[in-house]
């Protein structure tokens, strides 16, 4: 989960800051920027299928998988799909490609400690950070498709509370929703040097 945020992150934070040049000229010759975003998603969402597809059979061939497989390529499309959004988004609102690349990476790297996975938070701390986490999201919803007595051991060694399958798929949606919106406001902001 955490080496697919990573990629997202990669994939998407200097897409827009690093062409806002470019993308301004298009702009002004009469390219709109929902047909900008457009593009940017079909190039993306190829990457984040071939790299979430690949890390999936990478996993199922050094750790087979025990428990419903296409459950966890679902959850592992949709936490590449959902940090490559948001750092989209980034990309789109930061002026420059430096500044969008550091705060993706902050992003990715508040990922883990926030999740609950390896540390247990305080609950009132997880209550407040969990909505935001998108690893929190796809770790829970790849443990809920896990079979008998691995859930049942992964759910004892875990001092995190598991949330359900439908919570964790609306939640990793509403995350990739929210950079898309992020992205296209960025878009359409005009931001010439």
């Amino acid at each position: 989960v955490i080496l697919l945020a990573l990629m997202g992150s990669n994939n998407a934070a200097r897409e827009v800051a690093g062409e806002r040049q470019i993308m301004e000229k298009e702009k002004f010759g009469g390219v709109r920027s929902l047909a900008y975003l457009a593009s940017k998603v079909a190039f993306l969402a190829c990457l984040v299928l071939i790299q979430s597809l690949w890390m999936a059979i990478f996993v199922q061939f050094f750790w087979e998988f025990r428990g419903n497989f296409l459950e966890h390529v679902a959850f592992l499309v949709l936490i590449n799909a959902a940090i490559t959004s948001i750092c989209l988004g980034i990309s789109a609102l930061m002026r420059t490609a430096e500044q969008a690349s550091l705060l993706s990476i902050y992003l990715v790297g508040f990922q883990l400690p926030l999740s609950g996975a390896i540390l247990a938070l305080p609950e009132s701390i997880e209550t407040l950070t969990r909505p935001f986490i998108s690893a929190y999201w796809a770790w829970s919803g790849s443990v809920d498709a896990l079979q008998g007595n691995i859930y049942t051991a992964v759910d004892v060694v875990a001092d995190t509370t598991l949330s359900s399958h439908e919570a964790c798929v609306f939640m990793l949606l509403a995350h990739v929703a929210a950079g898309l919106v992020a992205a296209w406001i960025g878009m359409i902001r005009h931001q010439w040097d």
